[in-house]
């Protein structure tokens, strides 16, 4: 009876506390992408060849991040997963000439996932429709996007966010609000793994899990 109990509390919210680490993630990277801590050590992230080195780094982490128990190790590798993550945006999008716009996009899921990791709290059992969950994405997003016009307009904080043109602007809307829909979406993945969860209930290989799915959504969307 008391192991059932433990392995209930464990379980409870799950989804908020994937959603969490999420936020977790979203934050490190789009931290990253605003005050690029690799440049300052002279790595030129634009170049090629380290971008292909970071994304070989990335793809060694989340192999091995996925295979390592929860623990202080696992949070560590989850953590240095999000800077290369953020490194390797800010690096592609720096080369064309766009750093406001991955900032902006990076920023605003940073207020998708603490959105509906709020709500994710408040689903103790997991069982909240994905409607709810896409509210609250479509929340987060709305928030993020006058945090940020806040930020560069009254703040004057250009520099550290990068400078967003009209065009981009829209980009970042439309490809912020894919995004919210599918990670609403993505939590049937979620609720499957709450389904399966037991005493060692591990948050960061439910939002590992998610972000498999959108490498892979990302390279059948190149195919």
């Amino acid at each position: 009876m008391l192991l059932t109990c433990m392995n209930r509390m464990a379980c409870e919210a799950f989804l908020g506390k994937a959603y969490a680490h999420w936020f977790l993630a979203a934050l490190t990277s789009s931290t990253t992408a605003s005050l690029n801590p690799l440049g300052y050590v002279g790595i030129p992230l634009t170049q090629p060849g380290i971008l292909v080195l970071l994304l070989g780094i990335i793809l060694a982490l989340t192999f091995w991040i996925i295979h390592t128990a929860l623990g202080p190790q696992k949070y560590i590798l989850f953590i240095l997963l999000s800077v290369f993550t953020g490194s390797v945006f800010l690096g592609v999008f720096e080369y064309l000439g766009k750093k406001g716009l991955v900032v902006d996009v990076l920023i605003t899921n940073c207020f998708i996932f603490l959105s509906m990791a709020t709500l994710g709290f408040f689903d103790r059992q997991n069982a909240f429709p994905f409607w709810m969950y896409l509210v609250a994405a479509f929340t987060g997003q709305a928030l993020g996007r006058g945090i940020l016009s806040l930020a560069r307009e009254k703040l004057k904080l250009q520099n550290q966010l990068g400078d967003i043109n009209t065009q981009d602007l829209y980009l970042s809307i439309l490809s912020t609000t894919l995004f919210a829909v599918y990670v609403a979406y993505d939590t049937s993945m979620l609720k499957r793994m709450a389904r399966q969860c037991n005493d060692q209930a591990d948050p960061i290989q439910g939002a590992m899990g998610m972000y498999i799915d959108i490498l892979n959504l990302m390279r059948y969307g190149r195919v």
